[in-house]
């Protein structure tokens, strides 16, 4: 299903790039189809705002903190920031790309012994006065 202009529009309020300064329509049709594979409308919806925010968390790992003068800038700031973004859509984007880790079961395998095994107490009994007294 192609991306609406409504579905556009929110996109873009959503992740703050009203101005489509950041990202084309073309940009934003493309990572929503990229996570086509979510259970909802509302899944995919966050699903391709955590893709976005993890491009921007691509373009801040270069920004550093500088001093010059008695001016300071600390860009790192951005970084953290998108990090604590991306963690709000993570889940939904794990589930639409079906990397999600907690829908796998999990179970414990409880061995049965063997009737008529032989275990080590059998070897040593009276008849062979071994180890027993």
């Amino acid at each position: 299903m192609a991306i609406t202009a409504q579905q556009l529009a929110d996109i873009r309020a959503d992740i703050g790039d009203e101005s489509s300064a950041i990202w084309t329509d073309e940009e934003i049709s493309r990572v929503w189809e990229r996570v086509s594979g979510a259970t909802s409308t509302n899944q995919r919806h966050e699903a391709t705002l955590a893709l976005l925010v993890r491009q921007l968390l691509g373009n801040a790992v270069m920004l550093r903190d500088y001093t010059a003068g008695a001016t300071a800038e600390k860009q790192s700031q951005v970084f953290s920031q998108l990090q604590k973004l991306y963690a709000l859509y993570k889940d939904s984007l794990d589930s639409a790309l079906g990397t999600d880790r907690r829908q796998v079961a999990r179970g414990w395998v409880k061995g049965a012994p063997r009737q008529g095994r032989e275990f080590p107490d059998d070897y040593y009994d009276d008849e062979r006065n071994d180890r027993t007294s």
